[in-house]
């Protein structure tokens, strides 16, 4: 009998619109898909921003001409590397979550990768986190935006702020 070798993982973050926000090659199976979302969040934590995604973790058989490297156009090695080889049965999706997801695991002590954390979205409480997290991210962009508008501002020549006092 011949046993199949995991021989690679690839980890995708998309944003909206199924925007690409990341893609990386480092690691194999669940501990790199951990790594890659801690690393997205901790990255997301110092820029003070929440970015909204769905992280996607693929496993290949045949790692040949998948790996990524950060100086790659990450849309154009989904589109042209990493969907050439799902279609060809070289890789299957294994694992899903989103940052909502992620949130409420987080608030509620559960691992997010375990089946139970697979499966928060069915919660009758979700809905509630959800909103409460969506909230959340638009004040803290509200915030943000305001703070650049501010810079702004300070930035400007003293006679363009017709008596702004900063």
């Amino acid at each position: 009998m011949i046993e199949k070798q995991l021989h690679g993982s690839v980890y995708v973050a998309l944003g909206p619109g199924m925007q690409v926000y990341d893609i990386s090659t480092e690691g194999i199976g669940e501990a790199g898909f951990r790594q890659f979302i801690d690393s997205i969040q901790h990255a997301s934590i110092r820029k003070r921003g929440v970015p909204i995604l769905t992280f996607g973790r693929y496993d290949m058989e045949d790692m040949r001409g998948l790996h990524f490297t950060s100086g790659q156009d990450k849309t154009r090695y989904l589109l042209e590397c990493l969907g050439p080889a799902i279609q060809h049965d070289k890789g299957t999706l294994v694992q899903m979550t989103d940052t909502v997801s992620l949130y409420y695991c987080c608030r509620h002590d559960i691992d997010p990768l375990s089946d139970e954390g697979q499966n928060v979205r069915l919660r009758q409480d979700f809905r509630q986190t959800e909103a409460v997290f969506r909230s959340q991210v638009r004040k803290l962009q509200t915030m943000r935006r305001a703070a650049e508008q501010l810079r702004e501002i300070r930035k400007d020549e003293p006679y363009k702020r017709k008596g702004l006092k900063i």
